[in-house]
């Protein structure tokens, strides 16, 4: 470790004792290999030490939500984005050894889907995998053969977890479509009359 700190000096204003917080506490939930950071030493060498400070002795040790859940969002963030293949395969790496199983993190890269696309998540599942080959580790459990996932009532379970996640139901969401979309808000609510 020290010879990580060999030409990085802490921030103006900022403790060495901070620097070296920050460091330990990135080493203690992502893999044991600092060279991220070391690869910074001979061109940016301030961004090794902004990455460890912020990154990790600001943010991912902030006191409102712990660590692992900090680092399950890290993984997903970083997935969505679909162009930081080596930042998740680290971060992935971090969220197994705080706790989280292969599956779990698996579970996260498909509700990537949602939200990114296919392709972030398609990316995000290839990062995993890698990590999951490297560490000899394999998702376990939830195994459904595809015939036997297709639901046919996938609509009727959507607007349920709806109703569970918004609290008001699909009634919130047809109001919030009225002035932009009044069809999909008709579709919706004739749906959800239907169930």
């Amino acid at each position: 470790m020290q010879q990580l700190f060999n030409g990085l000096t802490p921030a103006k204003g900022h403790q060495e004792s901070f620097f070296h917080q920050a460091f330990l506490s990135m080493r203690g939930h992502c893999p044991a290999d600092d060279a991220p950071i070391r690869a910074l030493q001979d061109i940016a060498p301030a961004l090794g030490r902004f990455t460890v400070e912020f990154g990790y002795g600001d943010v991912l040790s902030g006191p409102a939500l712990g660590l692992k859940p900090r680092q399950l969002c890290t993984v997903a963030a970083l997935a969505a984005l679909g162009n930081a293949a080596p930042q998740l395969r680290y971060h992935i790496h971090g969220t197994l050894n705080v706790g989280w199983s292969p599956r779990e993190i698996v579970e996260v890269l498909i509700l990537v889907t949602v939200y990114a696309g296919f392709p972030a998540a398609l990316n995000g599942i290839s990062a995993a995998r890698e990590v999951f080959e490297q560490r000899g580790d394999k998702p376990s459990g939830n195994k459904i053969p595809l015939e036997n996932a297709m639901v046919s009532d996938r609509y009727e379970q959507g607007v349920r977890t709806l109703q569970r996640v918004s609290r008001s139901g699909s009634n919130a969401v047809v109001e919030s479509l009225k002035d932009i979309a009044p069809d999909l808000g008709r579709f919706i609510k004739a749906k959800a009359l239907e169930i």
